[in-house]
């Protein structure tokens, strides 16, 4: 990887890094509208909906076989 390469990708990472997202027991899974809880979760990186892993990696399998 080349140097410009490497510091365009470390200042990407450190913007990711300082997000903030709040997750309370009404926050709801963009896909499946169920509560998240304590479970895993995802952000979306395209809709910043944020959803259960396992609803989230269905998805992206549908979207895939289609």
């Amino acid at each position: 990887m080349c140097e410009c390469a490497r510091a365009v990708t470390e200042e990407k990472l450190r913007k990711v890094a300082g997000l903030k997202v709040d997750v309370n027991n009404m926050t709801e899974c963009a896909l499946c509208n169920k509560k998240i809880g304590n479970s895993a979760l995802v952000r979306d990186p395209q809709s910043q909906n944020l959803m259960h892993v396992f609803c989230y990696e269905n998805s992206i399998e549908a979207a895939t076989m289609q």
